[in-house]
């Protein structure tokens, strides 16, 4: 879902930071767990324990469910659409956010870096998640799974994204998130993904996978995208274009003065010519 008009340039001014949602923003845990267990009862088949349930944040959900013992891509299909029916309606209230992420990517925008949301669920879902907690506006992109077309994985959340802008150095983008499938969702792209230790990862994960950094919480994956992307805290680079920004509004209130100076002096000039013309109609 595109939210803002596209193809910017990214720089090292202006870089691209891609935060997964599951685990990275939102704790849907709970509601993850529901679903499955919905779809797996609505297939007939046995459930798996709290561990395993755990293991579905993150992955794409046809390949959480053709993991499980005995799934055909038959049944994995339906029991998708079981999953998806139960989600929409229960989903999105049953997910909470982690402290700190939305107010980190706000601030991040606010200083000019690009800032969207690459995620492995249903892209609605993500909408739907985002708006229900007041976080949609904060984001240029929300880029997700889709139902009517075969299933992305990571890397190709990531691309959707990615063909959206222009970008020449993969330093300039960062992707941040919870699972080794972020990590080597970026990495097919060029992109360092730093990680966050506050969702659904085993221990050892993240590292296994090549994470470049790992955030124990929001205040230090804030640190860490401060080190990577130092002009965006460039107070004098902040402080010039807010100051463009006050000029630019400065002269279209400017301009705009003068239009309503030149209505009214046009207007006056009529309702004049007006009066002449009355007051000689009259006369005569």
């Amino acid at each position: 879902m595109t939210l803002r008009a596209l193809q910017t340039t990214i720089s090292a001014e202006r870089p691209l930071i891609l935060f997964d949602l599951d685990g990275t923003i939102a704790d849907p845990g709970q509601g993850i767990a529901a679903g499955m267990l919905h779809a797996l009862r609505e297939l007939g088949r046995p459930e798996p324990d709290a561990a395993v349930l755990c293991s579905f944040v993150g992955p794409p959900l046809l390949q959480n469910l053709l993991s499980l013992p005995g799934m055909t891509p038959e049944l994995a299909a339906r029991g998708a659409e079981y999953y998806r029916a139960y989600f929409s309606e229960h989903g999105p209230a049953a997910t909470s956010l982690y402290p700190g992420v939305l107010d980190l990517a706000r601030e991040l925008r606010s200083r000019g870096a690009i800032v969207a949301v690459a995620t492995s669920k249903l892209r609605q879902f993500a909408v739907q998640i985002l708006q229900m907690h007041g976080g949609l506006d904060i984001f240029d992109l929300v880029e997700g799974d889709v139902v009517d077309g075969a299933p992305r994985t990571k890397a190709d959340v990531i691309a959707a994204v990615l063909g959206q802008y222009s970008l020449s150095d993969a330093r300039d983008a960062v992707m941040i998130g919870d699972r080794r499938h972020d990590v080597s969702g970026a990495a097919e792209h060029g992109l360092d993904c730093v990680g966050v230790g506050w969702g659904f990862a085993a221990a050892g994960e993240l590292e296994s996978a090549g994470a470049v950094a790992i955030a124990g919480d929001a205040d230090e994956l804030a640190a860490i995208l401060a080190a990577r992307f130092p002009q965006l805290h460039d107070e004098t680079r902040l402080h010039d274009e807010a100051s463009r920004h006050d000029e630019a509004s400065l002269h279209d209130a400017a301009s705009l003065h003068g239009e309503a100076s030149l209505h009214d002096e046009t207007s006056l000039h009529d309702e004049t010519s007006l009066q002449d013309k009355t007051g000689s109609s009259a006369s005569g």
